[in-house]
């Protein structure tokens, strides 16, 4: 009779333990189906609205970073930036004052990171994940951030205006574009230079 207890025991075990598996093969297929079909999760990028008339723009090519991107005619690339994990070429148009100066600012960030770590190491209070898309056969994310820092002292509801970043997943690198402005005109600036954005 023990033995009769036993084997049933260890038959229910085996049922278990071999379901268990099975359904952690079929999740990681369900996972890899997922991520080799756009249409399940990243949708075409489209700015239906945007009508800026883009014939008269420059073309930035970064050979050393592997994508080019377009800019509005009588603007400038600034001075890029290296820090330890990043790269950061900004985009401005010049003043003309007397002063030196630059306006309407839009960046490319240059990210090492995979993806998934810029995706697990956000801050949610400055920046969450708001959807998936394809471009250009590359695909991609858009956070919304939240422009300015959140202190105590703001309180709730957070009101602070909230911005769209483009990140390009670019295999070897990562290309964040984004304009840290709620300037109408600069997003849409903004909008076609992510439509402009390419591999090479």
């Amino acid at each position: 009779m023990k033995n009769k207890i036993l084997l049933i025991i260890a038959a229910v075990a085996f049922l278990i333990f071999f379901g268990w598996l099975f359904m952690l093969e079929n999740n990681g297929n369900n996972e890899a189906a997922k991520e080799n079909n756009p249409a399940i999760d990243y949708a075409p990028l489209s700015f239906p609205n945007n009508t800026i008339d883009t014939s008269d723009w420059e073309t930035y090519r970064n050979e050393e970073f592997g994508f080019e991107v377009k800019y509005p005619d009588g603007w400038v690339l600034l001075n890029p930036e290296k820090l330890a994990v990043l790269d950061i070429f900004s985009f401005g148009q010049k003043k003309n004052f007397g002063l030196e100066g630059y306006d309407g600012e839009l960046f490319i960030f240059v990210d090492k990171k995979p993806l998934d770590e810029i995706i697990r190491d956000i801050n949610p209070q400055d920046l969450m994940l708001k959807s998936r898309f394809i471009y250009n056969n590359t695909k991609g994310v858009i956070f919304d951030y939240k422009l300015g820092v959140w202190s105590k002292d703001r309180g709730y509801p957070d009101e602070r205006i909230t911005l769209q970043n483009y990140v390009f997943d670019g295999g070897r690198y990562r290309y964040s574009l984004y304009g840290p402005t709620s300037d109408i005109s600069s997003q849409r600036i903004l909008e076609q230079m992510v439509f402009s954005f390419k591999l090479r």
